[in-house]
């Protein structure tokens, strides 16, 4: 085989090589950021289900009672990291009237990022006797967000 036969060949497979590096590299890169936006979802969801627990635990420590909440329009409530002390991130909840001893709450979570991603529950949160503490009776995770 010649010398520029030889040449030819090599930049053959170079360009094969490069080719599937590069395809390599884009499958990688893809898959990165979809791990990165299901951490971001996943984290979004902790913090709008925080909301639930926060108002459960606001109930049950007799901080308020149904009444109470439904007095506020909405309430805002930062989650800050515990070594740092920066928001990591927001819960917004607003409540309407459910029958009986309760209250229906919709908790909406907020990245700190501010990229406008969101994560919404709708819980129903009830006492099923009088002395019982208050529990989630219905909780709804696939409401969108605005």
């Amino acid at each position: 085989m010649s010398a520029g036969g030889v040449l030819v060949m090599m930049l053959v497979i170079f360009s094969m090589f490069m080719v599937i590096m590069i395809a390599m590299i884009s499958y990688i890169n893809r898959q990165f950021h979809e791990t990165v936006d299901q951490e971001q979802r996943e984290k979004i969801f902790h913090i709008a289900e925080s909301g639930v627990d926060y108002t459960v635990a606001e109930l049950n420590g007799g901080v308020v009672v149904p009444d109470d909440l439904l007095g506020f329009t909405e309430r805002t409530v930062n989650i800050n990291d515990p070594v740092s002390g920066d928001v990591i991130g927001v819960f917004k909840m607003s409540y309407s009237t459910l029958v009986g001893d309760g209250v229906s709450l919709e908790s909406t979570g907020y990245d700190a990022s501010g990229e406008g991603k969101c994560a919404k529950i709708v819980a129903d949160i009830q006492r099923i006797s009088v002395n019982q503490p208050y529990t989630v009776v219905l909780w709804d995770r696939s409401v969108s967000c605005p």
